[in-house]
């Protein structure tokens, strides 16, 4: 007997009710029944990450998350009610994905994850760093594609109004615009099943397989050739940022990063925001132009490439449906020297409107459409992304949430929100300038690679971008090479505190002093070593005392020096030590000179006294000096009483001659 017929006293097969009565317990059990199973292509972008997961799904590189501390009570089993009519309704929270005869799918089932809970017993006794590590944990734990779910919500209590709320989710089944989705839904369910009431939120206006087809109707179309026409003409050899960095690039490219939070100034945003109407344009764009200066002036060139996000939702039915929609388009500027910075705004003003406009081409099928030779340690085609995002369009507040700043917070659900440090991804770019415009003001947020980067680095970065901004508002005419990158703060310290050449000395003392001083504080330590010699403070004292006091002996005197020469071994340099040691000074002379420069350096000084070995003592047997040979000090013997010498800090040390351009010395 067949299930469908229709039964004369209730007017519905068996089977109608049996599903009647299913749909009645998930009500009361605050679920939705969810839609049998079904297979859907992936987006392109889809595509491009399960690849990426294919090769390592271990890694945790793209999970996206939102995480925030509530300051508030927490009903769990509501929040579990209402999260799991959350994902009923969204497919992409629900989806698997598998490789297919015709390229990989996405399965969306009837799963339904549960909210998990981890009592006030996990975090007992932990201090908030331990608590921090337990949250970032379960965030980064990695997800199984095709076991499934690709998204997690954990609860963390703490205590009665201390709680820790974490969203995690595979970037495949999810962007960031989701996350504002799934928030709004949250804030709008919560306190009304907390209160006993129904509340129905009107069902998604499309599916994220209605992109999917739109996608890839346009990319199979005309308009698709003319998008990635545009692009590949658009960004043909596009230059690769020559940023200095803290550390050499690895040979891989890697994710671990860091946030740095900075304020541009209710003032500066406020001129900011003035030279924009006055060009009639937008913030981003003068923002971007910002960018684009800084980034000239760092590394000279001329041609700059730097990403930014777009939303990917060009059709208004798709705003409230849960996926991975984002997309990343490149932004091109030619910023030089003389570029004035309102010719740079123009500039990115254009860039930015024509990249809105042929938004919809996916990032990867232009990576692949314009043939560049990859590099596993950066990004293709740009090192550094930029954002900004608007209150305005925020009316949570959970923008700042969302991205991660560590001053945000917001009011949703019921609950006082405060930012947590548990996001992911903040290493995705070398650099990332993700902008918060407010109603006072402009905050910055500065993601760094921190293979890369230091954070005093960022720290100084953002400033040097607020400082470049301030100078350019002032004054939009400036060319870009006149522009001040240097905060007041930083260019004390390099010009006045790291660039001091003041430095304590003790007027009294002279080098004979300091030199006999550093002799006597370590006598056993090694002072020289010319290969096949070696010898300590103490020996060298020994033979440079005898061989001062030779000199002595001979006449020397504190004003006329005594000419030293020698191989280059240990012997010259006792030569100058005991020149030192005697008070007189020194004249060096190299023996590879020609005989008629060091005849001319030893007349024209005065030198009477010639320190040199025996080997060479020949050699100046005809120019008017007398030798002493230092073959004497190294003799074994005791020191010769020396006379303590007159002399005072104005005394002559050493006579050195430089070579001039007739070939006569100096």
């Amino acid at each position: 007997m067949s299930t469908d017929r229709r039964s004369d006293a209730g007017g519905a097969t068996p089977a109608e009710r049996r599903e009647q009565l299913r749909q009645l317990l998930e009500r009361r059990a605050g679920r939705v029944a969810a839609p049998v199973t079904r297979e859907v292509p992936l987006s392109v972008g889809q595509q491009a990450l399960y690849f990426l997961y294919r090769l390592a799904p271990e890694s945790s590189s793209y999970n996206v998350v939102f995480a925030a501390r509530i300051r508030s009570a927490v009903d769990a089993e509501t929040l579990d009610r209402c999260w799991r009519r959350i994902v009923a309704r969204h497919g992409s929270l629900r989806a698997t994905f598998h490789r297919g005869g015709d390229g990989p799918v996405q399965r969306i089932g009837e799963t339904l994850p549960a909210l998990e809970v981890f009592g006030a017993a996990s975090a007992a006794g932990a201090d908030d760093a331990a608590w921090i590590d337990e949250l970032r944990a379960y965030a980064g734990r990695p997800f199984d594609l095709g076991q499934g779910p690709v998204v997690r919500l954990g609860l963390f209590h703490r205590g009665p109004e201390d709680h820790a709320l974490v969203l995690a989710a595979h970037h495949i089944a999810v962007d960031f615009w989701s996350f504002g989705v799934l928030l709004e839904e949250l804030h709008a369910l919560y306190p009304a099943v907390l209160a006993g009431e129904t509340r129905e939120l009107p069902p998604p206006a499309a599916e994220y397989g209605d992109f999917v087809s739109g996608q890839r109707s346009l990319l199979d179309g005309p308009r698709g050739e003319a998008l990635a026409s545009y692009w590949r003409q658009r960004l043909a050899q596009p230059p690769t940022l020559r940023l200095a960095t803290d550390r050499p690039r690895g040979a891989t490219q890697g994710f671990a990063g860091a946030t740095h939070r900075f304020d541009l100034g209710a003032e500066l945003a406020a001129n900011l925001r003035l030279l924009a109407r006055e060009r009639g344009t937008t913030l981003f764009s003068t923002l971007l132009a910002g960018l684009f200066a800084l980034l000239h002036r760092y590394t000279g060139q001329d041609d700059v490439v730097v990403g930014s996000p777009v939303a990917g939702r060009s059709r208004r039915e798709l705003e409230g449906v849960v996926g991975y929609f984002a997309n990343m388009v490149a932004l091109r500027g030619r910023p030089r020297p003389e570029t004035t910075f309102v010719d740079l705004v123009e500039t990115a003003r254009a860039a930015t409107l024509e990249a809105l406009e042929h938004g919809d081409y996916p990032f990867p099928l232009l990576v692949e459409a314009l043939g560049l030779e990859r590099d596993p340690s950066r990004s293709p085609i740009f090192d550094v992304a930029f954002a900004v995002e608007s209150s305005k369009m925020d009316r949570h507040g959970i923008s700042g949430l969302l991205l991660g700043d560590p001053e945000a917070t917001s009011e949703l659900a019921g609950w006082r929100l405060e930012s947590l440090p548990v996001s992911q991804q903040e290493g995705q770019f070398d650099l990332t300038f993700h902008l918060l415009e407010t109603e006072t003001g402009v905050g910055g947020l500065l993601m760094y690679d921190t293979g890369l980067y230091d954070e005093s680095t960022a720290r100084r970065m953002a400033g040097h971008l607020a400082e470049l901004l301030a100078g350019a508002v002032e004054n939009p005419e400036t060319p870009l090479v006149e522009l001040s990158l240097v905060p007041a703060a930083e260019r004390t310290q390099l010009l006045e505190e790291w660039n001091s050449t003041r430095a304590a000395w003790p007027e009294a003392m002279t080098v004979r002093d300091l030199l006999l001083a550093e002799i006597a504080r370590r006598p056993d330590e090694l002072a020289l070593d010319d290969g096949v010699e070696a010898i300590g403070f103490g020996e060298l004292h020994r033979r440079a005392a005898r061989l001062g006091a030779e000199l002595r002996r001979l006449g020397a005197d504190p004003e006329t020096p005594v000419a030293v020469c020698g191989p280059r071994t240990t012997a010259p340099v006792v030569g100058f030590v005991a020149a030192v040691l005697a008070g007189v000074p020194y004249l060096p002379l190299d023996p590879a000179y020609p005989d008629e420069r060091l005849r001319f350096m030893i007349e024209d000084s005065g030198a009477r006294l010639l320190v040199t070995t025996a080997a060479m003592a020949a050699r100046f047997a005809t120019f008017s000096v007398q030798p002493v040979l230092i073959e004497a000090a190294i003799a074994p013997g005791p020191v010769p009483a020396m006379p303590e010498p007159r002399i005072d800090p104005e005394n002559l040390a050493y006579v050195i001659y430089t070579s001039g351009s007739t070939g006569r010395p100096k």
